[in-house]
């Protein structure tokens, strides 16, 4: 959306020029890609219900989304590691009782991550 919002800031002088030139084909000719951008934003604002949001909104509501992504990441690699932690113990354990049900009683060494 901000970057229909700018896109759209950008070309709306020339979008507004081709008009008051009653559409010329020439003029379209010229400026055919910063028109066809005007068009596309402005078709992204038409797809958007209601008031648009102004990009300071918009970076606010971003700023809070990642802020709250950073949080949770920062959970996930604690909860994660635990998992690690957890996978090697269980790990060691299948290794001794293995070993034990074998017959073969040999030291191990405990490998943690």
């Amino acid at each position: 959306m901000i970057n229909s919002i700018h896109d759209y800031l950008k070309t709306k002088d020339i979008y507004a020029e081709w008009k008051e030139t009653s559409y010329d084909k020439h003029f379209y000719a010229q400026q055919e890609q910063e028109i066809i951008i005007h068009k596309a934003a402005k078709k992204a604002f038409d797809a958007v219900p209601g008031k648009i949001p102004t990009i300071k909104e918009l970076s606010a509501e971003y700023s809070e989304i990642l802020a709250k992504k950073q949080a949770a990441y920062a959970q996930y690699r604690e909860t994660r590691d635990s998992m690690r932690e957890l996978l090697t113990v269980k790990a060691n354990i299948d290794m001794v009782t293995d070993r034990h049900n074998s017959g073969r009683c040999t030291p191990i060494k405990v490998i943690i991550e």
